[in-house]
């Protein structure tokens, strides 16, 4: 049950892909921490569950990683992961399609 990531992994594996290669999109902050514990990478969606603001303090990012997330410019590394926000479903597509990420660990 979420957060455990004991079912991510498991679909994973069923389809034989590394977690590198997958993304985990979700609208609360269980799917944050989803994400986390399966030290996946994320895009927050903000048309769902819950605003940017809310997701970004579960995140918990401070000064220019807070800045940088909040804007949806860019992936911001967290852990093994990077986190994303995303307005929209073409922003996920965007986000996916790229290959972009700012380092503030």
């Amino acid at each position: 049950k979420k957060p455990a990531p004991d079912s991510v992994l498991e679909v994973l594996h069923s389809l034989d892909m590394k977690r590198e290669d997958a993304v985990y999109i979700g609208d609360s902050e269980v799917d944050i921490k989803t994400a986390q514990n399966a030290e996946m990478d994320c895009i927050s969606v903000t048309w769902g569950f819950r605003d940017r603001e809310y997701l970004a303090n579960v995140w918990g990012f401070q000064n220019d990683a807070r800045l940088q997330i909040i804007k949806g410019q860019s992936g911001v590394r967290y852990g093994k992961g990077l986190a994303y926000f995303a307005d929209s479903p073409k922003k996920v597509e965007k986000i996916l399609l790229s290959e972009k990420e700012v380092d503030f660990s």
